[in-house]
């Protein structure tokens, strides 16, 4: 591979962590990356609300929602790390690096 960084994989690219290049995400790919993003949040502040907000011990349905909702912030950021592992053009060797990094 030549000296362009762009044109080696990122496992072998070496940048000081203060010049990494980020992608910068084409307009009709951002509408997605917002979507989930708006869903992550919406549900972590509402997980967050019905842990906190419990002085007593939780009801079944509060422990269901808090289930669902786990659930489905765990898909939805599931769904978002693809996103930007196609935006950053991962190969499938980096995106398991990326992945046992975040463990």
């Amino acid at each position: 591979m030549g000296n362009d960084k762009a044109s080696q994989p990122w496992a072998e690219r070496h940048y000081p962590v203060g010049v990494i290049p980020i992608p910068a995400a084409p307009s009709e790919e951002q509408k997605p990356l917002e979507r989930l993003v708006e869903q992550i949040l919406s549900a972590k502040q509402r997980d967050v609300g019905l842990r906190s907000g419990a002085s007593s011990p939780q009801s079944s349905a509060d422990v269901r929602e808090l289930a669902c909702l786990d659930e489905a912030i765990a898909k939805a950021e599931a769904e978002l790390d693809e996103l930007v592992y196609a935006l950053c053009a991962l190969t499938p060797e980096e995106i398991k690096l990326v992945q046992a990094a975040a463990k």
